[in-house]
């Protein structure tokens, strides 16, 4: 008799678990329906400029480029240009070899600075 209810049991959670594999399924294909590549997205935030053709979604990347490259060579010691502005600064200035440890060091410890000062 115990092994018959513990069975029902049992059923009964892998008949549950099924019904919640069906909702998640059903609710990932609703998911699926509104994921589009890169150009939709684009599309989307600029409506407009899908229909003005190729050589204006061109452009478009070219500025969302030269945007995050004048981004990156700014003396922020985690970007780009903070490691040209040390290696200026050890080489040129100090006059001696700035060493990986060295580097590391102040990039973690920059960064660790430049995120803390986005957190509210």
């Amino acid at each position: 008799m115990s092994f018959l209810l513990i069975s029902l049991v049992e059923f009964l959670k892998n008949l549950s678990l099924i019904q919640n594999r069906k909702n998640a399924n059903l609710q990932l294909s609703k998911a699926g329906e509104s994921v589009s590549g890169p150009i939709l997205v684009v599309g989307g935030i600029f409506p407009n400029i899908v229909s003005m053709g190729l050589d204006m979604i061109l452009m478009l990347t070219a500025v969302i480029s030269i945007s995050l490259a004048c981004m990156n060579v700014l003396p922020i010691p985690a970007l780009d240009g903070g490691r040209w502005l040390m290696t200026f600064i050890f080489r040129i200035l100090l006059k001696k070899p700035l060493s990986k440890e060295t580097e590391e060091n102040i990039n973690g410890w920059s960064f660790y600075g430049f995120d803390g000062s986005f957190q509210s």
